[in-house]
């Protein structure tokens, strides 16, 4: 597969900011990347019967005096080499991939209601978009938020008080400085450092972390300078392990299936990419399923009915007789009930946590009462009562 990118050009390894057509792959060399007739900057194949990327501007400029130029600062823009202002029409740093760079622009325009949107690479070998991305938050507050498919916030920088974002006080003091401007038309942070020699990246990595990485000419490699969420609350990443995944803080390999599950896609997990969540190995009935017992779990978030009930027995009823219930919990009275896919299961220590019911098919059931001597760490007991 061939994409158009840009990387920086001196460092060797991972060096990749930008890319074009990362939804659209091309699966030869021969395309060109171009300015078309209407102005705009396109990739597509050799021949020019089928655009592969395009800027897409709307009005086109329709003009043969546009150029592109790559800027020493990573930018890649579209301009009038006729305009006397140099007016950019566009540029790559308004439609990030997964990078952000010293000096570039992060934020929200107003006015065009346009929100530039750092959106994660698949896994280390597929810059298609993830579900994690990274934006202002759109509500006004002067923070950057991480969000899992566009809808679920999962971290945020805090607000901005003009020095230090409030969720991360160790900032202080460091070799960076951070702007923040707003107005009636725009509201956006920028960086840059105190060294003008330093070369410097944020990633919002595949893993639903946002990375910084400075440079090590000495060493020629990357060194991880900060990273949020921690590697010591990877859990926290929303959805990291898909729906039906659990994630185990502990674990060297942070997710498994839940028992009776298995990877939707088995290359993807072999590149920590877990995102796709597991599929059952056999299919729901409604009649004759059955419940596997997850001890010690964090709640899978809200529950999408909720009430008080005498029994376990009761809340286990209620879930079977809904063929659309797919897990419930039974604490003190009260019964939850989840339908449809399950995400951010986490096992917690021993003797933390709820018990999780995980509706499996009958057959499914009885097969994990025959593999009962074989090592289950999530699953602790069947229910078949």
């Amino acid at each position: 597969r061939y994409f158009v990118g840009i990387w920086f050009k001196d460092i060797p390894v991972d060096n990749v900011v930008w890319v074009a057509n990362r939804e659209r792959p091309l699966y030869d060399n021969t395309a060109e990347f171009t300015i078309s007739e209407d102005g705009n900057l396109v990739l597509q194949t050799q021949s020019g019967s089928s655009v592969i990327w395009s800027t897409n501007l709307n009005p086109s400029p329709r003009s043969n005096s546009m150029v592109a130029i790559l800027l020493d600062s990573g930018n890649l823009v579209l301009r009038d080499k006729n305009s006397s202002a140099g007016t950019i029409i566009w540029d790559a740093f308004s439609h990030p991939t997964d990078t952000w760079l010293p000096n570039q622009i992060f934020g929200v325009n107003k006015a065009t209601k346009q929100i530039i949107r750092f959106s994660a690479w698949k896994n280390l070998q597929d810059p298609s978009p993830g579900f994690y991305s990274e934006e202002v938050d759109p509500n006004g507050t002067a923070q950057m938020i991480l969000m899992w498919n566009k809808t679920q916030q999962y971290w945020s920088t805090g607000t901005w008080d003009g020095h230090v974002f409030s969720a991360v006080p160790e900032m202080r003091g460091r070799p960076i400085n951070f702007s923040y401007v707003t107005n009636d038309t725009v509201s956006y942070f920028t960086y840059s450092f105190y060294s003008s020699t330093i070369i410097a990246r944020f990633i919002l990595d595949h893993t639903g972390q946002v990375k910084l990485f400075i440079w090590d000419k000495s060493r020629s490699q990357w060194i991880l300078f900060w990273v949020r969420p921690t590697e010591y609350q990877t859990c926290e990443v929303y959805g990291l392990c898909g729906a039906f995944g659990v994630c185990d803080q502990v674990s060297l390999n942070p997710c498994q299936c839940v028992d009776g599950f298995k990877p939707v896609s088995a290359k993807n997990w072999e590149l920590n990419d877990w995102t796709d969540g597991c599929a059952r190995k056999n299919k729901l009935q409604c009649a004759g399923d059955q419940f596997s017992l997850l001890s010690n779990m964090r709640s899978p978030g809200k529950p999408d009915a909720a009430r008080a009930l005498g029994s376990a027995a009761e809340c286990k009823s209620a879930c079977l007789k809904d063929c659309s219930c797919t897990a419930y919990s039974y604490v003190e009275n009260n019964c939850s009930i989840w339908r449809g896919d399950l995400f951010n299961l986490q096992h917690l220590p021993q003797g933390s946590g709820a018990g999780i019911y995980i509706r499996l098919a009958g057959l499914q059931t009885a097969t994990n009462e025959t593999a009962k001597k074989q090592p289950a760490p999530v699953i602790t007991e069947a229910s078949t009562g």
